[in-house]
C-alpha cells in the first residue's frame, strides 16, 4: 500500500466513524423535534378548550432546537471532496479512452512474441536434427573402423555452401594433420580444433600459416567430428576436414612440418 493509499484508508476509517456518531445525533435531532412539534399541538389544543395555559406559552413559543454548524474546515473539506469527484470521474473516463488503444498494442505485442517463440523452437528443432545427423555419422564411422564416408552417403543439412576458418599451426596446439590410409597426406587433412562444430558434409576455406611462415590456403570438406565428451575431458572437441585438391606446394610445406611433428591418423 502506498502512502497515499494508507493515508486515504485512514481518513475513510475516521470519517466511517464521525458519519455513525452523526447519525445517532441527527436521530435524536429528529426524536426532539417531532416531541416539539407534538408539544405545540396540544398548546393549541387547550387553549381552544379553554385551558389557562398562558404562564407556559411564551416558554414554549421560545423553543427553539440547536442546529450542527460546519465550520470552514468542513466547508473546505466538502469542496475538495467535490473537486476530487469531478477529477476521479474525468481520470476514469480518460482511462476508459486509453484501454481499446492500449488492448489493441498488447495484441501486436502478444502476436510477435507468438512469432519469435515459433522462430526459437525452429531453431531449437534445427539444431537437434543437425546433432542427430552428426552423432549418426559418428556411430557409421565407428562401424566403419573410421573410414571417411563417400559424399554421396552423407546427407547434410547446409545453410551455408562453404565456410571460411583460420586456423593456427604449432608443435603445441591440438591442431594437427591427419593422414589416410596411405603415407601420403594428400588422403588426409587437418584436424582442427573448436567447439564450434559444423556438420559433417560441410564445405570449408582454410588458411593457416605453418611455423616457419608458410601461408597454405586450401579447401576441404569435413568428414568427422569429434564431440565435448565428459568421460574423455582430454579429447579436444572438434572438426576432421579433408583436403580437396591440395596444391603440390602445400603438400610440400605440409610435408616438411610433419616430419618434424607426427600427424594424426583418425580420431578416437
Amino acid at each position: 500500500m502506498t502512502p497515499i493509499e494508507q493515508l486515504e484508508a485512514e481518513v475513510a476509517k475516521e470519517e466511517a466513524t464521525l458519519a455513525a456518531e452523526l447519525e445517532r445525533a441527527q436521530g435524536l435531532w429528529r426524536e426532539v423535534s417531532t416531541r416539539l412539534k407534538a408539544l405545540r399541538a396540544r398548546l393549541e389544543q387547550a387553549q381552544a378548550s379553554g385551558a389557562d395555559v398562558k404562564a407556559v406559552a411564551p416558554r414554549i413559543a421560545a423553543l427553539e432546537l440547536p442546529h450542527l454548524h460546519k465550520g470552514p474546515a468542513s466547508q473546505r473539506a466538502e469542496g475538495l471532496r467535490h473537486e476530487a469527484a469531478a477529477a476521479r470521474r474525468a481520470a476514469s473516463a480518460e482511462l476508459r479512452r486509453s484501454i481499446p488503444e492500449f488492448t489493441a498494442a498488447l495484441a501486436r505485442a502478444q502476436h510477435k512474441v507468438a512469432a519469435e517463440e515459433g522462430a526459437v523452437t525452429q531453431q531449437v528443432e534445427l539444431a537437434k536434427a543437425v546433432a542427430h545427423q552428426v552423432s549418426e555419422a559418428a556411430r557409421q564411422l565407428e562401424a566403419a573402423g573410421d573410414e571417411p564416408l563417400p559424399i554421396g552417403n552423407q546427407k547434410p543439412r547446409r545453410t551455408d555452401p562453404r565456410v571460411r576458418m583460420q586456423v593456427k599451426i604449432d608443435f603445441t596446439s591440438d591442431n594437427n594433420f591427419y593422414s589416410g590410409f596411405s603415407t601420403n597426406l594428400s588422403d588426409g587433412g587437418v584436424f582442427i580444433a573448436t567447439v564450434k562444430l559444423v556438420p559433417i558434409g560441410t564445405h570449408v576455406d582454410l588458411f593457416f600459416r605453418l611455423p616457419n611462415g608458410d601461408g597454405i590456403e586450401a579447401q576441404g570438406v569435413v568428414r568427422w567430428v569429434r564431440e565435448i565428451d565428459d568421460r574423455s575431458p582430454e579429447n579436444m572437441p572438434g572438426l576432421g576436414v579433408q583436403f580437396l585438391n591440395l596444391a603440390d606446394a602445400a603438400k610440400v610445406a605440409i610435408g616438411a612440418f610433419v616430419r618434424e611433428r607426427e600427424p594424426m591418423f583418425f580420431p578416437d
